[in-house]
C-alpha cells in the first residue's frame, strides 16, 4: 500500500503530537527536538541505523532463496534496500552540511 505524502505528513504530524504529549512533563523539558536536528548525535544515530538496516536487507532479505527465486519478492526488497540508502544519503547531506551532494557520485553505506 502507497501512501500520499500528505498522508505520510499527516501521520508524521500525529507523532509529533503523541512525542510532545507523552513528553510534555517528563521532568526534562520536553521532547528537546534541538538533540535530533542535523549535527546532534541523534542525527548520527539515525545515520548510522539507515546504514545498518540498508545492509541487513542486502545480506539477510535480498539474498534470501525465497527473496530470490520470486521476482516479485526480489524487486520489493531491493526497492527496501534502495528506499534505505536514499534515507541515508538524505541524512547524511543534512547531518554533515552538504545538502548539495548527489547521490549518483556517492557510494553505498558500509
Amino acid at each position: 500500500m502507497l501512501f500520499s505524502d500528505e498522508e505520510i505528513e499527516a501521520f508524521r504530524l500525529e507523532e509529533i503530537a503523541l512525542i510532545e504529549a507523552d513528553e510534555k512533563d517528563d521532568g526534562f523539558g520536553g521532547p528537546r527536538w534541538e538533540d535530533f536536528q542535523p549535527g546532534s548525535y541523534g542525527a548520527h544515530e539515525v545515520l548510522h541505523l539507515a546504514s545498518v538496516f540498508r545492509t541487513m536487507v542486502e545480506e539477510h532479505l535480498l539474498n534470501h532463496k525465497t527473496i530470490i527465486s520470486d521476482p516479485d519478492f526480489y524487486r520489493f526488497a531491493h526497492r527496501a534496500m534502495d528506499s534505505l540508502f536514499d534515507l541515508y544519503q538524505a541524512i547524511g547531506a543534512k547531518h554533515l552540511g552538504d545538502d548539495e551532494i548527489d547521490p549518483e557520485e556517492q557510494a553505498q553505506p558500509e
